[in-house]
């Protein structure tokens, strides 16, 4: 008996708790594509747009089925702004059409923090990802808020030509 109780304490067993579910600690994840119209520019890999489609189907791949997702695009439809499921997410990525609505990396920014701190739950963690070609005129992350509890990450994807457009000949 007392060769058991020392076999017993030193295999250190683990016993959940009632409180400990599989779903106790969710990821809550915001995903943001520009859908501008300068995402219909070409990158090395094909278009802007196409391309930003993948990486965010990409990363909902990562995150196990539990996950709920809020999706935003450039228009902040009111179709998008709740919690879906990977599926769901899926079909609304697949759906995403180019837009002539321009936002600023901080206004994205603020509306997945305060969709987070109206949907604040325990035990469950909050990042952002926001993929875009990053335009000078809508991305100046300098003027961002330094947040440590707001997780983001940046997605860029960059354009195959830069070029302006200019007289070649008279």
């Amino acid at each position: 008996l007392a060769i058991s109780a020392l076999v017993l304490a030193f295999s250190q067993p683990y016993i959940p708790s009632e409180t400990n579910n599989a779903s106790g600690n969710e990821y809550k994840v915001c995903i943001y594509i520009d859908n501008s119209y300068s995402t219909q520019t070409d990158s090395r890999y094909g278009k802007i747009s196409e391309l930003a489609k993948k990486k965010a189907l990409e990363t909902a791949e990562v995150y196990p089925e539990n996950t709920q997702f809020l999706f935003l695009t450039n228009e902040f439809d009111q179709k998008h702004l709740h919690y879906v499921s990977k599926e769901q997410l899926k079909e609304f990525i697949l759906e995403t059409e180019i837009s002539p609505t321009v936002r600023n990396i901080k206004s994205v920014i603020e509306k997945s923090k305060n969709f987070f701190s109206e949907n604040t739950e325990e035990n469950n963690q909050y990042i952002t990802y926001i993929i875009s070609d990053f335009q000078k005129t809508s991305s100046n992350l300098e003027d961002l808020d330094k947040d440590s509890l707001m997780n983001v990450v940046f997605i860029p994807i960059e354009a195959a030509n830069r070029n302006n457009m200019y007289i070649d000949s008279v």
